[in-house]
């Protein structure tokens, strides 16, 4: 919004119809009492549609001092509030309605408006909440989706990974197996084999055994041979 601060303002004066470019502040310094040209252009640029040029005007006309003439007040924010209107600037509306009613506290169709316009504050206030609310579900979706479709890949690399470890561990366990198998072979071969060496010993013991046996049977027998014939020997001697 425009202040005495900003100065040399270029814009379109119109009279009757007719826009001409002037300086507003150099105008109305050297016309103190012509409000009217530059209220006719506003109110010509607001009919024209050209809302800029109308609030640029009556932005201006906003600055001057209306202690003496509270009816020029009165009508250069009531239509410096419509056309703040228009430009949907509802908060300028606003102040600018409510100062007319600082000029004429019964301006009725002034005081419609600040309703109205408070009306649509509320709104606008409401659907940005409304729309705030909304963006905020649809992260919270996008964040629940995104947090669904990571658990979904965890899961899938959780299974993947329980796989591969299945696999190892049956062919662990069919390894470990195998080795059980070949260890029981060569155990049950150690066996076969040691039982072989022991009873190869059992074999020369009993050998041993017999071929003792033997011996002392031969010599036993030698001996009562030996003795039954000396024993015919002295029979024979005695007859």
């Amino acid at each position: 919004m425009m202040t005495l601060k900003h100065m040399f303002f270029s814009l379109l004066f119109c009279v009757f119809g007719s826009i001409v470019c002037y300086d507003y502040e150099q105008h109305v310094a050297s016309h103190p009492d012509d409000y009217r040209a530059l209220y006719n252009a506003g109110v010509t640029a607001f009919k024209e549609n050209k809302l800029e040029r109308a609030q640029e005007c009556f932005d201006f006309l906003k600055s001057q001092d209306f202690s003496k003439n509270q009816t020029q007040g009165e009508q250069i924010f009531y239509n410096a509030g419509n056309t703040e209107v228009k430009l949907q600037k509802y908060e300028d509306a606003l102040a600018s309605f409510k100062k007319v009613l600082t000029f004429n506290p019964d301006h009725e169709l002034a005081r419609k408006k600040i309703e109205h316009i408070k009306a649509l504050l509320e709104q606008q206030k409401q659907e940005e909440q409304e729309n705030e609310q909304q963006d905020q579900k649809e992260k919270n979706k996008d964040k629940q989706d995104q947090s669904e479709k990571d658990q979904d890949q965890k899961d899938e690399k959780s299974e993947k990974q329980d796989e591969k470890e299945k696999d190892t561990n049956e062919s662990k366990d069919s390894q470990k197996s195998q080795e059980q198998q070949d260890q029981g072979q060569n155990e049950k071969q150690e066996q076969q084999s040691n039982d072989e060496k022991d009873l190869t010993e059992q074999e020369k013991q009993l050998l041993a055994y017999v071929q003792n046996h033997d011996e002392k049977m031969h010599e036993h027998m030698d001996k009562k041979k030996l003795q039954k014939a000396q024993g015919a020997m002295n029979v024979r001697n005695n007859w």
